[in-house]
């Protein structure tokens, strides 16, 4: 995974900074360790280790320029100073921040489940008597359908789903059978919530809970994963 890091300071500012600086080295190396997580960052890191390596050859130069040069010098140096000790912190904040790091794998793992994520809607039904169909439609993507079960009823059972295990693409559709033995008609005596289980193609689990009340309003919650 590429990790773009951005501070207040560019590349080219830093080059330019050093030519003056004394402070500069370790904040360097660890602006190197920093940029060999980002492979597009090549150019950069080339870059800043010519700059650590001739470090030397110009602290060394700048010993034989004249006193005042050697002022304006300090000066800068001064700032350099304060500028590197910051790069370090920020540096090895980021290496050490593990839970950092984990909230970007999350996300990057969420993204991706969420590419592949499976989802039900309600597509009809019947009832005749105390029977009753509910048909659903998958409109995300590939799904193995792994079950039904009762949660909550007031006189419902759900027949036994023989299609366990059965891949279900796009626009498939799932079909359940109960039978309501209370007083009064299905749709306006019925009430009950079910949880429909399914897995997507990498095997993770979720769940969707169809709930139905005696005002014939039904429900159907998003995908959980269980």
């Amino acid at each position: 995974m590429t990790m773009e890091i951005t501070y207040n300071i560019t590349i080219a500012d830093l080059v330019q900074a050093i030519g003056v600086g004394i402070g500069f080295p370790a904040a360097l190396w660890g602006l190197v360790k920093l940029f060999k997580k980002d492979r597009e960052r090549e150019k950069e890191i080339k870059a800043l280790i010519q700059i650590a390596k001739s470090q030397g050859e110009q602290i060394e130069e700048l010993k034989k320029q004249t006193a005042e040069s050697k002022l304006q010098t300090l000066a800068l140096v001064d700032s350099n100073q304060i500028l590197a000790d910051q790069l370090k912190l920020q540096t090895e904040a980021f290496l050490n921040d593990k839970d950092y790091k984990n909230r970007l794998l999350k996300i990057e793992d969420q993204k991706k489940k969420n590419l592949i994520k499976p989802l039900f809607d309600p597509s009809g039904g019947s009832s005749t008597g105390g029977e009753f169909k509910i048909i659903f439609k998958n409109i995300g993507k590939r799904a193995v359908f792994k079950g039904v079960e009762l949660v909550e009823n007031e006189n419902v059972s759900i027949r036994p789903v023989s299609s366990i295990d059965r891949g279900i693409d796009t626009n498939g559709t799932i079909e359940i059978d109960g039978l309501f033995t209370g007083q009064g008609n299905y749709g306006n005596a019925a009430s009950y919530k079910l949880n429909i289980l399914f897995t997507d193609i990498e095997g993770t689990l979720y769940y969707q809970t169809y709930m139905k009340d005696k005002s014939r309003k039904w429900n159907l919650t998003q995908p959980a994963e269980r």
